[in-house]
């Protein structure tokens, strides 16, 4: 029996674009200089904790992550220690979401700023660090 589904992929037309970004991929050898200035890790936001690339938590709906998340960004974004470490300053974060609209993120960074009893000073600097899309 043939698969219906093989025959179906095999007609399916390839997209204009697909090697398009192929051309962009740097594959020229490695200088000495690359080689001597190469960083192991991203830059350190937070030592031993937090460093500048992504970052996600995988757990079931409604623990708190979402939450735990905007409050470790409030914290940050005021140059605060967190968790036991200090960043060397404030630190901004960027929200990349689909799973909760912009409202309901401003609304959960909203009711921490106001448990957090933070000032008004405070409660701008967060809004200026934190960003979602």
């Amino acid at each position: 029996m043939i698969d219906p589904y093989f025959s179906q992929w095999r007609e399916i037309p390839e997209h204009p674009n697909t090697y398009a970004n192929l051309e962009k991929i740097d594959t020229s050898p490695i200088s000495m200089h690359e080689l001597m200035n190469a960083n192991l890790t991203p830059r350190v936001i937070v030592p031993n904790l937090l460093y500048a690339d992504l970052r996600f938590r995988i757990a079931a709906g409604g623990v708190g992550k979402t939450t735990l998340a905007c409050f470790e960004a409030i914290i940050l974004s005021l140059g605060r220690e967190l968790w036991g470490r200090q960043p060397a300053g404030p630190v901004r974060t960027c929200f990349v979401t689909r799973e909760d609209c912009r409202e309901i993120l401003v609304a959960r960074i909203r009711e921490i700023i106001k448990e957090l009893q933070l000032s008004a000073q405070d409660c701008d600097q967060v809004l200026r660090n934190i960003r979602i899309f």
